[in-house]
């Protein structure tokens, strides 16, 4: 049985009764910037909720858990849902959405584009539902199409949010994980000048 983590607009979406009333919530990544959760180092991620994971994440690591949570989309829950998935336009645009398997969610992206300009392209992302190695591909991928370079990682910040928690249902049973919010920036090494100048487009607007 796989996992599936049901975020509180989910939750929402799936039941009968009781969210009519409720207020929009703040999305995590509103107004944030390169700098919001402080200065981006190379360390490891260190997951908010320790014992959801087997092992400290690393840019381009594994870590089974974390995985099977953003890989193991069972099919009732997805099936009700399936339409409402909420992407980036950022990530739809920089055509990125196929890095991630699983990009959004109800009302809420998992991952998106801060910022990105011809030299580089940085992240945030929900570390316990996509994987460093995703966000990893997807920063490769504009760094060809925008400067024929490399994607160089600069570093990540991270944060946990206080006590907010959100329900993961695995064989039955529903388990509370605190969630680690991580933003990460690469840098686009390496082509050359005229072809940034042509294959660049103003990503400003």
């Amino acid at each position: 049985m796989g996992m599936r983590p049901i975020t509180p607009l989910v939750a929402c979406a799936l039941a009968i009764t009781g969210c009519a009333n409720l207020p929009k919530p703040k999305l995590p990544y509103e107004n944030l910037n390169v700098t919001s959760y402080g200065s981006l180092s190379q360390n490891r991620i260190r997951y908010c909720d320790s014992e959801s994971h087997i092992q400290d994440d690393t840019i381009g690591g594994t870590d089974t858990l974390s995985q099977s949570i953003a890989h193991g989309i069972t099919g009732a829950i997805f099936e009700k849902i399936g339409g409402a998935m909420t992407v980036d336009p950022k990530i739809i645009d920089e055509e990125l959405q196929d890095q991630f398997k699983l990009p959004g969610d109800t009302g809420m992206a998992n991952v998106i584009i801060l910022d990105r300009n011809k030299n580089g392209i940085v992240f945030w992302f929900l570390a316990d539902v996509v994987h460093a190695e995703e966000v990893s591909s997807a920063a490769e991928k504009y760094c060809r199409r925008h400067s024929a370079g490399q994607a160089r990682f600069v570093g990540l910040s991270q944060t946990c949010p206080g006590q907010q928690s959100f329900p993961i249902y695995m064989n039955g049973k529903q388990f509370s994980v605190k969630p680690t919010y991580v933003i990460s920036a690469y840098s686009c090494s390496g082509g050359t000048p005229s072809h940034r100048r042509s294959r660049h487009r103003n990503t400003d607007e």
